[in-house]
């Protein structure tokens, strides 16, 4: 009981700590990973050394910087200099106590209990100096695209590092990596790193200038399929994805369950899948692809039968007689509206003011009205990618 009470009072104080990377959720970070999309794109105008790669890093020790009393003042005022002090750093950090006076030895262990909400948040403490030493070095040049420096992109223990010139950029990388494994244990992970080459000229580097493996396909990241063109993202990941669920339907079609079970199993399976590729990768999908995804389901839910309650019946809500059937073709619609708010206006919150000013049950009404607002206040887009949300919205306004 002790122990339950340390935890929640630590993950109290912890979330104070570390506000900086607050909110930090999945679809905001891939929403910088779709945005970086045009990195991959062969029409675009890319510097000849141009490379991006990915390295999937591990942390096998998160308690090394992690044993002060003092944690929050060390990490917080972070400099490049703390990580050249030597030995005289890591006994601060490991015996210096509140009270300003040695403390007893504390015992170093790794890991935490399965499901513990510490977890995470230790791992984010004790990252963050990495990433943030990453911004800040010179040394290491990212790539430039309409006015804004990228260099790192960071989820969890997946690290993405956009780099120009890697002759000059990546000693200086391994040169950090290797000055932060000393105080953290914060090892990089050679057989799971992986780099992809933007345009042809970054193609006839020397392979054994670079320790890591080449994607020259592309790379997963997150679960989505990267990859070198723009046009290819839609058949790498969704085209698998379909099939997925065709043979899982298929398996489940024997299963002794009743229509309101299978379109259960549709919300609870099926649906967030999709939804997944639907909020992070901003691509124009033709109605001839739900076609045939409603026929996947309907087949499903009549066992490879008639149909006996038409497909319209079945996606009315719950309290007009339907039992609320997912209709892919507008959650993909609002995705798409809710990223055009998102990255474009800055206003996101916009989208909570229109729907809450619309009827919740009458979901398609509000679809159609946030797509209006864009056609109506003519938005302009500085990526080229964006035409395919604006294609979206064509089709949601007519």
């Amino acid at each position: 009981m002790i122990r339950r009470i340390l935890v929640v009072v630590c993950f109290g104080r912890l979330l104070k700590l570390i506000c900086v990377v607050k909110r930090r959720e999945e679809r905001t970070k891939l929403k910088q990973i779709s945005d970086e999309i045009q990195l991959l794109d062969a029409q675009y105008s890319v510097n000849p050394s141009d490379v991006l790669y990915k390295k999937r890093v591990q942390l096998q020790s998160q308690y090394n910087l992690l044993t002060s009393g003092r944690i929050e003042k060390q990490l917080l005022h972070t400099k490049q200099r703390f990580f050249e002090q030597g030995d005289k750093a890591g006994k601060l950090l490991a015996y210096q106590a509140r009270t300003e006076a040695a403390s007893r030895l504390i015992p170093r262990i790794r890991g935490t209990r399965q499901g513990c909400p510490l977890s995470p948040l230790l791992f984010a403490l004790a990252v963050e100096p990495l990433a943030i030493w990453l911004r800040s070095e010179n040394g290491f040049e990212g790539i430039t695209r309409h006015g804004q420096l990228h260099k790192i992109s960071f989820y969890a223990d997946d690290l993405l590092l956009y780099m120009s010139n890697p002759t000059s950029s990546l000693p200086v990388i391994l040169d950090i990596f290797e000055k932060f494994g000393k105080y953290s244990g914060y090892k990089l992970n050679f057989g799971k790193s992986d780099y992809i080459p933007i345009n042809s000229a970054a193609d006839l580097l020397p392979q054994g200038l670079l320790p890591f493996r080449k994607a020259s396909d592309g790379f997963k990241y997150l679960g989505i399929l990267v990859t070198r063109s723009f046009s290819e993202l839609f058949a790498k990941n969704y085209i698998p994805l379909i099939e997925r669920c065709k043979s899982d339907l298929a398996r489940w079609s024997s299963l002794p369950l009743s229509l309101i079970g299978r379109v259960n199993l549709i919300k609870m399976s099926i649906l967030p899948q999709f939804l997944y590729l639907f909020q992070h990768i901003p691509v124009f999908i033709r109605k001839s692809f739900f076609s045939k995804l409603d026929q996947l389901i309907s087949s499903f839910l009549w066992c490879n039968k008639r149909a006996r309650i038409g497909r319209s019946a079945l996606r009315l809500p719950k309290p007009l007689g339907g039992l609320a059937l997912p209709d892919f073709r507008y959650y993909y619609w609002a995705c798409n509206i809710n990223n055009l708010l998102h990255w474009n206006t800055g206003k996101a919150e916009l989208i909570h003011l229109h729907t809450h000013s619309i009827s919740h049950t009458d979901t398609h009404t509000c679809t159609i009205f946030l797509s209006k607002y864009y056609v109506k206040k003519n938005i302009t887009f500085e990526c080229a990618h964006m035409s395919a949300y604006v294609r979206v919205s064509a089709h949601v306004c007519a």
